[in-house]
Formats: structure tokens, sequence, C-alpha cells
């Protein structure tokens, strides 16, 4: 009986070697940077026991983001597109046609919220030249982060300025304080009560932040 199970567990590892082939490799992906919240990820292809005297080619499919450096090579960075996940999948070839030449990997993509950095009423520009000078101080410290401008019209009134004011607090950081402009995005958010403003800081990678009026009100 015993020697019957033991010839049953060697025909199956033998089965499971022929299945792979000899001079097959054993192909596998890792996340290099797991406790990254960041956008971007990098993952990297093992190939491990195969034929030594094969140089191996590497070809990425992404599912959930899209490739910006390394195709072609065993490691590759990865922009995701939304915070649910993103899949790599390697294809290796050079080896014999029976080997196995695919390994994917799927991580959970954490992107972070944007935070509120200041909010205020309607003020005259001097002043408020004071709260985007600390604005811009915060967003100097940050390469690589963008600052959100918000501005909500007061309900009651007739045309928007939300806009326009938006706009002109953005030209001051720009010119005035020496932030790029890629770097300050604009939201006209809607209406409120009163006129207010938001200040947010989006981190490399964080989700932008959006508007919130109050329910029911429509954005001009």
């Amino acid at each position: 009986m015993k020697l019957h199970i033991f010839f049953g567990v060697a025909l199956f590892l033998l089965t499971a070697q022929e299945s792979r082939g000899p001079g097959c490799p054993v192909i596998s992906i890792s996340q290099l940077d797991p406790a990254s919240t960041d956008q971007t990820r990098i993952y990297k292809a093992y190939v491990q026991n195969g034929d030594a005297s094969v140089t191996p080619k590497f070809n990425w499919t992404v599912w959930g983001g899209k490739i910006t450096n390394g195709q072609g090579t065993a490691e590759i960075s990865v922009e995701a597109d939304g915070d649910k996940s993103i899949t790599v999948t390697v294809e290796v070839t050079g080896y014999a046609a029976n080997c196995p030449k695919n390994a994917s990997y799927t991580s959970i993509v954490h992107r972070l919220p944007s935070r509120k950095f200041d909010e205020y009423r309607d003020l005259k520009f001097s002043e408020e030249k004071l709260r985007l000078d600390q604005f811009a101080i915060q967003l100097h410290n940050e390469p690589g982060s963008k600052g959100y401008i918000i501005v909500y019209d007061a309900k009651d009134v007739r045309k928007s300025s939300a806009r326009e004011r938006g706009e002109r607090a953005k030209k001051y950081l720009i010119k005035e304080r020496g932030l790029p402009e890629a770097r300050i995005v604009v939201v006209n958010g809607g209406h409120r009560e009163k006129r207010t403003v938001e200040l947010f800081i989006t981190g490399l990678g964080a989700l932008p932040p959006t508007a919130t009026p109050p329910k029911g009100s429509a954005k001009p």
C-alpha cells in the first residue's frame, strides 16, 4: 500500500515536470513598491530555472493603467488610470514552444484624497492675497502637488463671477508667487449660501477634489 502511494506521488511529480518541459522557466511577477500610494507602480518579472542559454524577451499587457517605462524589459513602470486595481501580464518568449509563457499580477490602487488647506468667504483681494501666500508656500514645500481653487457664487447672484475670481487668484499665484501654471487648477463650484473659496492641495497621485454645492443646487 505504501509503495502504491509513493508511486502515485512520484508519477504526479513527473507529470508536473513534463507539463513544464525540460529547460522551461518558472515565471513570476512582484510589485517593487507595494506600500506606495502613488499612481505609479513598478512591476518586475522573474524568470527562474530556465535554459541558461536563452535570453528571454518580455512583452507586457496592462489593465487599469498604462506603461510609462520599461516595455520589452523585465521591469516596467505603470501609471494607474483609476482608484480600483491594476492587472499586469507578462509574456516571456525565447524558450521551447511547450514552455509556459505568461504570468499575471493584480494590485489594488489606494489613492489618497486631496486635503483642504483653507476656506474663506468673500474677502477683499488684499486680504485674499495673504491666504494665497500661505497656500503658495505649502505648494512650494510639496513638489509635484497641485493646488485646486474651488470658487462658489452666492446663491442670489444673477451673473456668475466664480471663474473670474478663481482665475484672478491663479494669476496671482503664478506671477507673484512663482508657481507653474500647470500646478494650479480653477474649478467653478456652483452656488452656496454665500460666496466661498476653497483651497485644496492634491499630492502626486491623489484624487482631485470635487465641488460640494448644497444638495439640489445646479452649477451655472
